[in-house]
């Protein structure tokens, strides 16, 4: 199976990760790695490629402010540098837990490293997750989760 071979990485955080001030950008953190394959994780924000390639970054995330109409950005650096256009803005309506994704492609080689990071308009803006349910019985959700894959 050549998939055991091609790097990868799935990545997630079981806490909440509030905006600490408003306007500023902040990096996002992983507290839990489940899958590392031929990647290394140099810390809990950063993600470190082995192979020149085309990858996959895909993220999934939990939004949630106290104030309406609050705007949450989240983009992606390699190498400490924003990528363009990648940049995905999530807005709170009416204080409500919005879900927002983002796909992108990128052309790393090796000792590349990616991070996600972070902005909004209010620090009552944060990723949150959620914790488990009852009626029906369901597991917790976490603040956000990210995949790297090589493509082949």
């Amino acid at each position: 199976m050549s998939f055991l071979l091609t790097p990868h990485i799935a990545v997630l955080d079981t806490t909440s990760q509030a905006i600490a001030t408003a306007n500023t950008p902040q990096v996002i953190t992983f507290d839990t790695v489940s899958i590392i394959k031929k990647m290394t994780a140099l810390s809990t924000s950063r993600f470190n490629v082995l192979e020149h390639g085309d990858y996959l970054l895909a993220y999934t995330v939990e939004v949630t402010a106290t104030n309406a109409n609050k705007k949450l950005d989240i983009w992606i650096r390699v190498n400490g540098v924003d990528v363009p256009l990648t940049n995905v803005q999530t807005t709170v309506v009416n204080n409500e837990v919005r879900f927002s994704s983002s796909v992108n492609t990128l052309v790393l080689v090796p000792d590349d490293y990616v991070e996600l990071w972070m902005s909004g308009d209010s620090n009552t803006l944060s990723l949150a997750s959620l914790p488990a349910g009852t009626t029906p019985t369901r597991p917790a959700s976490p603040s956000i989760r990210m995949t790297i894959d090589r493509l082949p």
